[in-house]
């Protein structure tokens, strides 16, 4: 059947005068068929032309227009499902052209945003299970379409940022009275996983809906001490049943999808509403708790680490406002059990985590590099380096790689070498040499207000590190692997 188009001609077909009404139900009925037991492909090829798109948009407005049985729903949803498979495969199907985009967008928001569009004016979702199944698929339309960038102005006068967000907020407060409980729930954290894909793209829009304070507001209720038990259900709701983890995590996301933008007003904004400071003390609640983390813990404070270091990484100020408690979380994190790495938990993603942000939010910055030199984090980075080194390379070279040369030119990191083990300082700068002198063939003289001679052999090649003079450099090229001055 496919090798002579059937699914392009029974779609095209779809809409022809039936007094029977069954020819659409038979019609998705064979292509739900050529979907399981063919190539799905293949068939969102044959459904990519404008003839298709077309016919499912006219038999899609026909069910939401004259259904009102059970069937007519389930056919509702079906269609929706179909088109919703073509533009997963073929994002450049004439969804926008047939006008498909706009409704799929004026369907999606209605219920929240105040519509006058004819289609809408008479329609009510109920909390029937095709209902809310039919809301999800919405939501889920939003993300395939967002992948054409021609949808974005479509969005922003459909108002989809907005319409979003009224899921976002505590659900011990919510007054919607078109879902219960349960069904609101999943609907929340699917629009949170949504606007981490649309919210990017439309910032115009995030920023007019005040979306930091909304999401800040949201993540001080998900670490506040109200009683709320979370139904876990869907894929969304996974280790969320009876807390409020699964909120957290989905804002958490879209705060970090929104950082990675990196639009400075965006992040100036988060900045003054107080999310370091707020991050920051969720990071030391769940760095100093003796409770074990699972996977999803782990993610949650990955997630928190990458947005603070996002904020302060080209800002002084902002190192500042990290401040003891941030170094204080940081040196919590690089003091772990070492042979943690290895856990199946991604224990390794916690630890690279807390590098990155050493890197991002304390270096830089005189205040924050002397809190992280009085608590001894350079010492916690050299015994990561001795127990790690061998067991994930990859590692300790980041370790190095990072904190290391950008310390090199703060006295107190260098006195605090002078004082550390002579096995630690041979194994630190030998790692350091090896990854960025030898490999490039480059020497860096590096500088202090003392002399020091070290010695020592890497990769079979005699390296004299020399440090001397007041704060002055040197970079000698050698292309031999033989190093003598």
């Amino acid at each position: 059947m496919l090798s002579v188009s059937a699914a392009g001609l029974l779609c095209s077909g779809m809409n022809i005068p039936d007094p029977s009404d069954s020819l659409a139900f038979r019609t998705v009925e064979i292509l739900w068929n050529l979907l399981e037991f063919g190539s799905k492909q293949e068939v969102a090829n044959q459904l990519n032309c404008k003839e298709c798109i077309s016919a499912l948009k006219d038999a899609f407005i026909k069910q939401i227009r004259d259904g009102y049985s059970l069937a007519d729903r389930q056919l509702r949803n079906d269609l929706l499902v179909i088109s919703s498979l073509v533009v997963s495969l073929c994002p450049t199907s004439p969804f926008l052209e047939t006008g498909f985009t706009r409704l799929i967008v004026v369907l999606a928001t209605f219920t929240e945003v105040k519509s006058h569009h004819e289609l809408v004016r008479s329609l009510k979702l109920d909390q029937s299970h095709e209902d809310f199944e039919f809301k999800k698929l919405l939501m889920n339309a939003l993300v395939l379409l967002s992948s054409d960038s021609a949808s974005f102005q479509i969005f922003s006068e459909g108002r989809v940022i907005l319409s979003l967000f009224s899921f976002v907020r505590a659900n011990d407060s919510s007054s919607a009275v078109e879902w219960s409980p349960a069904q609101f729930e999943e609907l929340q954290l699917q629009a949170l996983d949504t606007l981490s894909a649309v919210a990017p793209l439309c910032l115009d829009d995030y920023m007019t809906c005040q979306s930091n304070t909304r999401l800040l507001m949201l993540l001080e209720w998900c670490v506040g001490q109200a009683d709320y038990g979370g139904h876990g259900n869907s894929f969304h709701g996974s280790g969320g049943r009876g807390n409020k983890r699964s909120q957290m995590r989905f804002c958490l996301r879209l705060i970090r999808s929104m950082v990675s933008v990196g639009d400075d007003a965006l992040n100036q904004d988060l900045v003054d509403q107080g999310a370091i400071g707020q991050v920051v003390g969720i990071l030391l609640n769940a760095s100093t708790s003796p409770d074990e983390n699972d996977s999803i813990d782990v993610e949650l404070q990955c997630d928190m680490l990458f947005i603070v270091s996002s904020l302060c990484e080209v800002d002084t100020h902002r190192k500042e406002l990290f401040g003891s408690q941030g170094v204080q979380v940081l040196v919590e994190y690089l003091k772990r059990d070492p042979d943690k790495i290895n856990s199946p938990l991604g224990h390794h993603r916690l630890l690279l985590s807390a590098v990155d942000c050493v890197w991002s939010a304390v270096l830089g910055c005189y205040l924050t590099e002397q809190l992280f030199l009085e608590n001894d984090g350079i010492f916690h980075l050299m015994d990561l380096l001795e127990v790690i080194i061998e067991k994930v390379t990859y590692l300790g070279e980041i370790l190095s790689s990072g904190s290391w040369i950008c310390l090199e030119n703060n006295r107190d990191y260098l006195e605090s070498c002078k004082v550390g083990t002579k096995s630690k300082f041979h194994l630190a700068f030998s790692i350091f040499l090896r990854n960025f002198l030898v490999s490039k063939k480059y020497i860096f003289c590096g500088l202090v207000n003392y002399i020091l001679f070290r010695s020592f052999f890497i990769d079979h090649t005699y390296v004299v590190w020399i440090f001397s003079g007041p704060r002055a450099c040197a970079v000698v090229e050698r292309e031999e692997a033989d190093f003598s001055w």
